[in-house]
């Protein structure tokens, strides 16, 4: 009977376990990675991701894949109500340096995480469907079933600098940033008509954002602009191959924003008046008021003590808050708009970067626009008059279309606390034949003044406009100093500082470390892609190198 009890407990134990742990998770995760040989000089690592939603709402996530010091992720996933998504991702680094580096494989969706770690063995190696090591910028993806391809044309261009990838049509990476810096990418007319719908698109999306495909062995031969990219149709011969260093000059390439931005800037010398001010009650209290309290108790002797004491005192204080405030080295934070006209196919990246002192907030820059052809926004800034009024100054070319987010930083000055706000607002401006048309997005009233370059007259707003507003700006004026005026500015604002320290920052890591998060701002412009919505990124540094982490949507 005791037997029989047992059992039946055991029996009930294994039922009720059953039941609970059998039951769907919320989120379903699936890490798929496989080794294989491809080429001595190369590593390649494919990695599959597969997801399922089994609730009835949104689920965020994010993945992250670590190899030595390296490291890549992507913040943006989302699952919608019982959805399923497979993610595709392939590592690529020069192998020597990692050939026995785990990898280690991290997917986080709501509260369910997911953790696998491969080792890497002494007899494997892989290449990769995409560049991710930063110190080469030419890769060419061929994508191929058989790996091998046959395409021997191709290789003798570029067997010297090994930038060859190879990878298998099931193997391209769903997630865009994977192809961004893949300059081509090679595939054979046959397995291109053969992918997936959902491959072929991302290989298309990857050309219209100015990326380019060689389709070889086609019926034509042509070149065919798709978006800001283009794609070339071509017989396998070597002639024909012979081009792609060609290519590789062209303006195809030439007007896709690159990585980082060229800056030249001073940092200010914070507020002398404030350094100035701390230097003379420092001077007082050590000498007059040291030597007048000793006096007024008959201790002067002390003198010897409490002279010390009040310079290491005042030190200390300063160092506590240096410490808790911007610290002991010059820091910097930068905002890159990178504005692609897909009409025009020109880009052009215009960057925010606002330096900070220690002990002292500094918005002291100057700045260089790194830009192609004639610029559709020449200049893009901001003033401050107050924490609840923001004047923007936009220049825009004609006919052109402008839509995008826009983010504000700032450090309150050294007598009040230190803190950098990042105010996400919206702007969206167009012009037609009735003149400049703004819609406020803000969270503020805005003032504006928006240059039209063709006409050389300048429109200002009257009145502020309120959030939500849609309405054309009326007043015309064609003097600058008039144009700010109107919006209550009494000079026209300056962005260059008026003192400086004695150097001059060639690169940020000269002296500046990055303490706040930077971001690339992508807009997309033109009337013929009026769909483009603009995606947000983040900057990381690695290796001195900027890596776009997000994706135009």
């Amino acid at each position: 009977m005791k037997v029989k009890k047992i059992g039946l407990v055991c029996f009930l134990f294994f039922f009720i376990y059953q039941s609970v742990f059998s039951l769907p998770r919320n989120v379903e995760i699936e890490i798929i990675s496989d080794w294989f040989k491809v080429e001595k000089e190369r590593r390649f690592f494919p990695i599959k991701i597969k997801l399922k939603n089994n609730t009835n709402t949104k689920k965020y996530g994010e993945f992250k894949i670590s190899l030595g010091k390296y490291s890549w992720s992507q913040a943006f996933i989302v699952l919608m109500p019982n959805e399923k998504k497979e993610i595709s991702y392939v590592l690529a680094i020069d192998g020597n340096d990692y050939y026995r580096s785990n990898i280690n494989i991290n997917v986080s969706i709501g509260d369910i995480h997911e953790n696998r770690m491969v080792e890497v063995g002494d007899s494997y190696s892989y290449s990769s469907s995409s560049k991710n090591s930063l110190d080469k910028s030419n890769d060419i993806l061929i994508v191929s079933d058989p790996l091998n391809l046959g395409l021997n044309a191709a290789t003798i261009y570029y067997e010297k600098n090994k930038n060859l990838v190879y990878c298998k049509p099931a193997d391209i990476p769903t997630n865009q940033l994977a192809l961004s810096e893949v300059d081509f990418i090679l595939i054979p007319s046959s397995t291109y008509q053969s992918l997936s719908h959902d491959m072929k698109q991302v290989v298309d999306t990857y050309v219209s954002w100015g990326g380019n495909l060689i389709i070889v062995d086609a019926a034509s031969g042509d070149v065919k602009d798709f978006g800001m990219g283009r794609k070339y149709f071509y017989t396998v011969s070597l002639q024909k191959l012979k081009e792609l260093p060609t290519f590789k000059k062209s303006h195809a390439l030439s007007f896709y924003p690159k990585n980082g931005s060229t800056f030249e800037y001073h940092i200010a010398d914070g507020n002398s008046f404030i350094l100035f001010l701390l230097l003379l009650v420092f001077v007082i209290i050590i000498g007059p008021i040291n030597l007048f309290i000793l006096h007024r108790i008959k201790r002067k002797v002390w003198a010897v003590f409490t002279i010390p004491f009040i310079s290491f005192s005042f030190v200390f204080v300063m160092v506590l808050f240096a410490i808790f405030s911007e610290g002991f080295t010059g820091n910097y934070q930068s905002h890159s708009f990178i504005i692609i006209n897909s009409e025009n196919r020109q880009a052009i990246d215009i960057s925010e970067t606002r330096l900070y002192s220690p002990m002292a907030s500094s918005n002291g820059i100057r700045r260089k626009l790194q830009s192609v052809s004639y610029p559709i926004a020449k200049h893009l800034g901001y003033s401050e008059k107050n924490s609840r009024s923001y004047q923007v100054e936009y220049e825009v070319g004609a006919g052109q279309y402008l839509r995008g987010d826009y983010y504000i930083s700032r450090v309150d000055n050294l007598f009040k606390t230190y803190q950098a706000l990042d105010i996400k607002q919206r702007f969206e401006i167009k012009e037609n034949v009735k003149g400049i048309k703004l819609l406020n997005g803000f969270n503020d009233e805005l003032k504006i003044v928006v240059y039209d370059k063709k006409e050389k007259k300048y429109y200002s707003s009257l009145e502020p406009w309120k959030t939500g507003e849609n309405k054309l700006m009326s007043l015309i004026l064609p003097d600058q100093k008039k144009a700010f005026e109107a919006i209550g500015l009494p000079d026209v604002y300056d962005y260059n500082v008026t003192s400086y320290m004695n150097l001059c920052l060639k690169d940020e890591s000269d002296f500046t470390i990055e303490k706040r998060n930077s971001r690339y701002i992508f807009i997309a412009t033109g009337k013929k892609n009026p769909f483009y919505k603009v995606g947000v990124s983040s900057v990381n540094m690695q290796d001195s190198h900027h890596v776009i982490v997000g994706e135009l949507k």
